[in-house]
């Protein structure tokens, strides 16, 4: 018999920020809940403590960059551009088009949580 024996643990989008605000979060799961109802593929690309950093993809969409694209999400930054450069650019252009569609959070400008923080703003 061939099989394969996977320990399942903790994981997380790599590198996806939730929202801080509520009205975005319960956004953001809805759009998760409505892109997992499907076959997913992940790809383990980190660790992040004891969670596996993963990307998910369903049906040829990456969920992180759908989120990203929708303006639902922000991403983190990595100082390893080398090994998740590709990853990064695709987030970052995903991201960019949500601010200049000024989709959702991004509505009323590219205001972004380190913005917030940068300008003394906190909740």
């Amino acid at each position: 018999s061939s099989g394969i024996n996977a320990e399942y643990g903790e994981c997380q989008l790599a590198f996806i920020v939730p929202p801080e605000d509520e009205d975005w979060k319960e956004d953001s799961l809805r759009e998760v809940q409505m892109l997992t109802q499907t076959k997913l593929v992940m790809t383990v690309v980190g660790k992040s403590g004891t969670a596996d950093l993963v990307s998910l993809s369903s049906n040829g969409t990456d969920i992180a960059t759908h989120l990203l694209s929708n303006g639902l999400v922000e991403f983190e930054k990595q100082r390893n551009r080398n090994k998740f450069g590709p990853l990064m650019s695709s987030y970052e252009a995903a991201m960019t088009e949500a601010k200049k569609n000024r989709r959702n959070r991004f509505q009323y400008g590219d205001f972004t949580q380190d913005d917030a923080k940068e300008f003394g703003y906190s909740k």
